[in-house]
C-alpha cells in the first residue's frame, strides 16, 4: 500500500486554541486561590468562623482541608461576614 499523495491539511484553529489556554490559565488560578484561602482558613480562620473562638485539633484542621479547597467562596465570604461583625 502507498501514502496517499496529498496527504490531509490539519486546519489549526487559534481561536479556540486560545481559549483552552484561558480556560486552563482561570482553573490554574482558581485553584490557587483555593489553596490559599483553604490553607489560611484552616490555619487561622476556622477558630473564629464559628462565631465563638473554639480550638482543633490538627487531625479536624487536615479534614476540614479538602472543604475548605472545595468551596472556597463560600468559605472567604463567611470568614469575611464574622470579621466584620465582630
Amino acid at each position: 500500500m502507498q501514502a496517499a499523495p496529498n496527504p490531509a491539511k490539519i486546519a489549526v484553529d487559534v481561536e479556540g486554541e486560545s481559549m483552552n489556554a484561558l480556560l486552563l490559565l482561570m482553573l490554574v488560578l482558581w485553584c490557587a486561590l483555593g489553596l490559599v484561602v483553604a490553607g489560611a482558613f484552616v490555619a487561622r480562620g476556622a477558630d473564629v468562623a464559628l462565631g465563638k473562638p473554639a480550638e482543633f485539633t490538627p487531625g479536624a484542621r487536615l479534614f476540614l482541608l479538602p472543604g475548605a479547597f472545595l468551596l472556597w467562596p463560600y468559605v472567604l465570604w463567611r470568614w469575611l461576614r464574622v470579621g466584620k461583625t465582630s
